[in-house]
C-alpha cells in the first residue's frame, strides 16, 4: 500500500516538473519574442525544478534544453557559462527546436567567436520553422528588401507621390484622428494609409488599427483594430506595442492576465519608449503579487507628473494601499488632477469616492455629478454605478 502511494506521489511530482517546463518554456518565449530582458523573466520563476530540467534536458528534451541553455547563458539561476549554453542550445537546434535555432544564431551573432553567416543561416532556419523575432539581422535584411519593394508598389498604386513617404502620412493621420479631428480628411487618407500597412510601415499599421478602432474613414472594427495593433508591434512599432499591450491590459475577458502585456511593455521601456512607463505600472498593479506593486509604483515614479493616466494609477495605489502607505486623501487628490485633464476612469473613482466618503465627506450628489460625467465618456462601471443608484 505504502509502496502505491509513494508510486503515484512520484508519478504527481513528474507530470507537475513537465507542466512547470511547458509553461516556463512558453513564457521565455515570449519575453524573446517581445524583446523583454531574459534575465528579469528568470527571476521571475520559481525554482523548484531546475535540478529536475537538467536531468531532462540532458536526456535530450528539446524544451528542457532551451530552458536549461538560457539559464546558463544569463547565470540566473543557475552557474553563467555561455559555452555550455553554446552547447545546450546546439544540442536543441539538432532535434529540430525552433527557438533553440534562434537562440543559436543569437549567439553566434553577439559572442565572440561565432559566425555572422552562421547566424543568418539559423535566423532563416527557425523562420522556416514559425518562429522569427522582429528586429534580428535576418528580420531586418527582409524589412530592407521589403522596403525598396514598398515604395514602389506604393507609388504605382496611389499614382502620386504625395503620400510615399510613409512618416508624413503618419504624421498627417494622427493631425485629422486627434490633434484637429476632420472626417473629411479621415476618408481621404485611409486608403493610403491602408496602403503603407500592406507594405508594413511600422506606425501606419497602428495607425490603421486606429481608424479602424475609432471608425474613422471606415466602419468602426475592434476586432480588426486589434490585428492591427498585433502586426505593427511585430514590426517594432513603439506605438503599436502600447495600443496591443492596452487591449490587452483591457480585456474583459481576463483581468487577471497581466504576463503577456507585462512582457511586451518591458521589452519597450528598455527600447526606450517612456511613454510605455504608466501601461507598464497598471500591468503590475493586475498581480496579486505585493512585490508586483512595488514594482508598479518604481514605474510610476519614472512618468511625468502630468500623465492624466499615471495620476489615475497613483490614486489607485493610495486608495488601495498597493505599493504605498494608504492614503485616501492622496489618492482623492490624485483622482482630481487626473479627472480634470478628462480621464473618464478618474471621473467615475471620483464618483466612488464621494459615494463612500473615502478621503472626502460623502456627498451622494457630487457622486451622481461624477458618475454622470464619467458616463458620458462611455465608462461602463459608472452607468453601472447609476442603475444601482437610480434602483434604490
Amino acid at each position: 500500500m505504502l509502496t502505491s502511494l509513494l508510486g503515484i506521489a512520484l508519478a504527481c511530482q513528474v507530470v507537475d516538473c513537465h507542466i512547470e517546463l511547458d509553461r516556463t518554456y512558453l513564457y521565455l518565449k515570449q519575453a524573446v519574442y517581445l524583446n523583454a530582458p531574459v534575465k528579469n523573466a528568470l527571476e521571475r520563476l520559481p525554482s523548484k525544478h531546475w535540478s529536475s530540467w537538467v536531468i531532462l534536458a540532458t536526456n535530450d528534451v528539446p524544451r528542457a534544453q532551451v530552458v536549461v541553455g538560457l539559464a546558463t547563458y544569463h547565470g540566473f539561476p543557475l552557474r553563467r557559462d555561455k559555452d555550455a549554453a553554446f552547447g545546450w542550445y546546439r544540442i536543441a537546434s539538432k532535434l529540430n527546436e525552433p527557438f533553440g535555432m534562434y537562440l543559436l544564431a543569437e549567439w553566434h551573432q553577439k559572442e565572440h567567436g561565432g559566425s555572422r553567416e552562421l547566424a543568418m543561416q539559423w535566423y532563416e532556419r527557425a523562420a522556416q520553422l514559425n518562429f522569427a523575432v522582429p528586429n534580428t539581422p535576418y528580420a531586418k535584411l527582409l524589412l530592407r528588401e521589403e522596403a525598396v519593394k514598398m515604395k514602389e508598389a506604393i507609388a504605382h498604386k496611389m499614382k502620386s507621390s504625395n503620400w510615399v513617404d510613409g512618416d508624413r502620412l503618419f504624421k498627417a493621420g494622427w493631425h485629422s484622428l486627434y490633434t484637429q479631428p476632420d472626417k473629411k480628411k479621415q476618408e481621404e487618407l485611409f486608403p493610403y494609409i491602408e496602403a503603407q500597412a500592406e507594405h508594413m510601415h511600422p506606425d501606419c499599421t497602428a495607425l490603421l488599427g486606429l481608424y479602424y478602432q475609432e471608425g474613422a474613414g471606415v466602419k468602426k472594427n475592434p476586432k480588426l483594430a486589434y490585428k492591427f495593433f498585433q502586426k505593427a508591434s511585430m514590426l517594432n512599432s513603439k506605438l503599436g506595442n502600447r495600443l496591443q499591450a492596452k487591449e490587452l491590459l483591457n480585456d474583459p475577458n481576463d483581468r487577471s492576465n497581466y504576463a503577456k502585456p507585462y512582457l511586451l511593455l518591458l521589452g519597450a521601456v528598455y527600447s526606450g519608449d517612456t511613454e510605455a512607463y504608466p501601461l507598464l505600472a497598471e500591468a503590475c498593479l493586475k498581480s496579486t503579487v505585493k512585490k508586483d506593486h512595488f514594482e508598479a509604483v518604481m514605474w510610476l515614479e519614472k512618468t511625468k507628473n502630468t500623465d492624466p493616466h499615471a495620476q489615475y494609477l497613483w490614486g489607485l495605489c493610495y486608495l488601495e494601499g498597493r505599493g504605498v502607505i494608504k492614503n485616501e486623501a492622496r489618492a482623492f487628490k490624485e483622482f482630481g488632477k487626473s479627472a480634470n485633464q478628462q480621464s473618464a476612469v478618474a471621473m467615475e473613482r471620483l464618483g466612488y469616492c464621494y459615494e463612500n466618503g473615502l478621503g472626502i465627506k460623502k456627498d451622494l450628489k457630487e457622486a451622481i455629478k461624477r458618475y454622470e460625467q464619467a458616463a458620458k465618456l462611455g465608462n461602463e462601471d459608472a452607468i453601472a454605478a447609476l442603475k444601482r443608484l437610480s434602483s434604490k
